[in-house]
């Protein structure tokens, strides 16, 4: 993909001409100070390349004063370079001083380029903040001043120069009023009623990780974040850099919400490594072509080892010093369909030639669920210590799916591949029947029965368009974080729910349809009756003796 593709990616949101700003001097606010200082010495800092074929690799005395820099090699246009999402720490209509040093063993123009977007049609800005022929093997810092419109978001800073010749860099400043997107981080929110028993976790993407309203919120409430799309097949693979089934990743996607749980000590779960959507069709094809021919099942194990691994690597050689407790190993492999349920391992459809969402082309491929059990042993070899693995399904508490999910994690448990067992928990308001209070809390102690952990990894209870009430969604959330405290506190050394998340910081940036309005939060950000519930649910373990007058009734 190449540089314009990133960026048309990055302003998807908008539409319409670009409008083009040059560097301005302005005078700095009374509260300036270094809202961002990326040296590289440890982790990426949100950094990543800006084309598919480029590579960006942080390397020890490659940077200022022979520390640690970052190399960038690969080039197929002068655009092209290394990126990174700034719109967490800056504002609109606020002048910021930005600064990188940069290096080449040629003579080169470096330019220094901001991307932001503004609210409105067509609202979006193209700046130029330093351009400067730098000597050859000579450290040079680049530096402009600008104040982006009211009202701007997104701040995508780009380093390039007019060739494609490799560069280094080090060193990035941004100092100026800080964003306050901070505020309030210090509450007593849901992470901390809840500490005791289990993480509770949240989602965010590549737009509502500039939200400053919400990244707020993620910090009151939450002790986990997942990616809601940005670690799934599809946002980590790179064809342009993959051969010979060595299928190579990047964390493009992923880089600014691992910079900010890096900065904030939030842990992180990973979603997802095998699923059967949101995986792009190549990685099934001969020669990684799209219109390929379908390869066979020795060759898929080769990819999916490669691929497994080489994430693995990716996100610990990136950020050794994110938090990563837990990974969606496979995703959705079950299908619903009651007949396959009781054949074929309860594999879904194989994929044909034509696409559909709800068939797999990895059983395609396998003639059955037979690669979930290899996912898993590869992850197995290659996730970092203190990761835990996964399998996660939705309708989990549905009978004879639940039971089929049930006999596969159990025989992944005995083998020692398996840790956990994911519960998505999209669920409707009702306390009874199907998808009832009763029967997620019945599929809940199945799957903890095999002796292994399970998380409520999606949960979102939608109010079906105003057929369930707000009270109603209060007393299924309560209900649910219920069974988790009192089972938590029976069985305080192992099988446990180690975790509630969320899917979505509130209703206004949801997967679901609008009026289903399923999460604690509403469209304007404020806490609703469930979130209330949450919060007065008796969180103070038991004694053993009070423990055994409740299981006698008394």
């Amino acid at each position: 993909m190449k540089f314009k593709h990133i960026l048309l990616l990055f302003l998807a949101s908008f539409c319409g001409s670009a409008t083009i700003f040059t560097s301005e001097d302005m005078s700095f606010s009374s509260q300036a100070a270094e809202v961002v200082r990326n040296d590289f010495e440890r982790n990426y800092d949100g950094w990543f390349a800006s084309a598919n074929g480029v590579r960006l690799v942080a390397t020890q005395g490659a940077g200022v004063d022979n520390s640690r820099g970052m190399v960038v090699t690969g080039r197929g246009a002068p655009r092209e370079g290394a990126s990174s999402s700034k719109g967490l720490y800056l504002k609109g209509g606020v002048s910021y001083d930005y600064s990188v040093q940069v290096y080449s063993e040629t003579s080169e123009t470096f330019r220094l380029r901001l991307f932001c977007r503004r609210f409105g049609p067509g609202q979006t800005t193209d700046v130029e903040l330093a351009a400067q022929t730098v000597e050859a093997g000579k450290w040079t810092t680049l530096s402009g001043s600008y104040a982006a419109p009211e009202g701007s978001s997104g701040y995508l800073l780009t380093i390039a120069n007019d060739s494609t010749n490799d560069f280094r860099f080090d060193s990035v400043s941004i100092v100026g009023e800080p964003s306050g997107y901070e505020a309030g981080a210090s509450e007593q929110g849901l992470k901390d009623k809840f500490a005791p028993y289990f993480r509770v976790g949240n989602i965010l993407n590549g737009r509502t990780i500039n939200d400053p309203t919400i990244v707020a919120t993620i910090l009151k409430d939450f002790s986990s974040v997942e990616c809601e799309n940005e670690t799934k097949p599809m946002s980590t693979m790179a064809r342009a850099q993959s051969s010979d089934d060595d299928v190579a990743v990047t964390l493009r996607s992923a880089a600014p919400i691992f910079d900010f749980c890096v900065n904030h000590h939030i842990a992180v779960r990973g979603h997802t490594l095998v699923w059967h959507s949101q995986t792009p069709l190549w990685f099934f094809k001969k020669d990684f072509k799209d219109d390929g021919e379908w390869v066979d099942a020795a060759t898929m194990d080769v990819r999916m080892e490669n691929y497994i691994k080489n994430l693995f690597d990716a996100i610990e050689t990136q950020y050794p010093d994110l938090e990563l407790y837990a990974f969606d190993v496979c995703n959705e492999c079950v299908s619903d369909d009651f007949n396959r349920l009781a054949r074929n391992d309860g594999a879904r459809v194989p994929a044909g030639d034509n696409f559909d969402r709800n068939a797999s082309p990895w059983v395609r491929i396998y003639g059955d669920n037979s690669f979930v059990e290899k996912a898993f042993t590869y992850a197995r070899k290659y996730a970092p210590s203190g990761c835990a693995l996964y399998y996660n399904d939705y309708n989990e508490y549905m009978g004879p799916k639940r039971d089929r999910i049930y006999e596969m994690c159990k025989s992944l448990f005995d083998k020692g591949l398996l840790d956990g067992v994911g519960m998505q928990a999209h669920l409707k308001a009702n306390i009874d029947g199907f998808g009832g209070t009763d029967s997620c809390v019945a599929a809940m102690k199945k799957y903890l029965s095999i002796g292994c952990d399970v998380q409520f990894t999606e949960m979102d209870v939608s109010l079906d368009n105003g057929r369930f009430s707000l009270e109603d969604q209060a007393n299924k959330y309560a209900g649910l974080f219920k069974a988790a405290i009192e089972w938590n506190a029976e069985h305080p050394e192992k099988n446990r729910v180690t975790a509630v998340c969320l899917w979505g910081p509130n209703d206004a940036n949801s997967w679901l349809a609008r009026n289903a309005d399923a999460l604690l939060y509403d469209r304007d950000n404020r806490p609703k009756p469930a979130y209330d519930a949450l919060l007065s649910l008796e969180t103070t373990p038991r004694d053993g003796d009070d423990r055994e007058e409740a299981q006698n009734g008394e």
